[in-house]
């Protein structure tokens, strides 16, 4: 995975970075609702599964903003050329494992593999591997879970005191839902302020949206 350090001295917000970074937890969170009006049928129509269209999009749409591919690496900012998804499968001893995919160059071969490694992994009887719950530290990733049961308000995540963890975006959204002909889906993503600011998460919800309103063209 490609990566490069961020050159300090000549980085526009160093004084914001080095501001937050003081903090013992910079994170913030923002949540709304996202119109997947488009999206449902879209997927539907494929025997696409819902939840890997939904990584897919956000994924590739969370790629085209620089700040959100942004991490702390070994105490310093660095810029990933790409980031893959991590997401939560719930075995069906109802334990939650940890599954890394890489991005596919299409959706249709993404949902194909998400499948393979959802179904595989659902069989299992334990949480991970050796009793580990995450056995590894993967910074180049984007960490993502779903609550497909309910309808949510709110949403927060645990965050730990390490700062690369911390650098890392984490995406919740929930089960979709019909409001006046409309499909709804509630989504939450939680950044570290010391990369990411208000404006560029602001211009990820709306890429995101862009995504879901134009999924027939961008991936059909």
């Amino acid at each position: 995975m490609g990566m490069r350090k961020i050159d300090l001295e000549h980085w526009n917000r160093r004084t914001t970075y080095e501001w937050f970074k003081t903090f013992s937890n910079p994170c913030y969170g923002v949540g709304m609702d996202m119109d997947v009006t488009a999206l449902v049928p879209f997927a539907k129509a494929r025997g696409w599964s819902f939840f890997p269209c939904m990584v897919y999009i956000l994924v590739t749409a969370m790629n085209t903003v620089d700040e959100m591919r942004m991490r702390i690496v070994d105490g310093e900012p660095v810029i990933y050329d790409e980031v893959t998804p991590a997401y939560t499968v719930m075995t069906d001893a109802g334990m939650f494992v940890n599954v890394r995919q890489r991005l596919e160059d299409s959706m249709e071969k993404f949902c194909a593999m998400s499948r393979k490694l959802i179904d595989a992994t659902r069989t299992g009887t334990v949480a991970a591997p050796d009793g580990m719950y995450n056995p590894e530290n993967n910074w180049s990733e984007y960490y993502l879970t779903s609550v497909p049961w309910l309808s949510l308000d709110h949403m927060s995540h645990p965050i730990p005191d390490d700062k690369s963890s911390q650098s890392v975006p984490r995406v919740c959204f929930d089960k979709y839902r019909e409001e006046n002909g409309r499909y709804k889906v509630k989504l939450n993503i939680t950044v570290s302020h010391t990369l990411v600011d208000g404006y560029p998460l602001c211009r990820t919800f709306l890429k995101i949206q862009d995504c879901f309103d134009r999924c027939e063209a961008l991936y059909g």
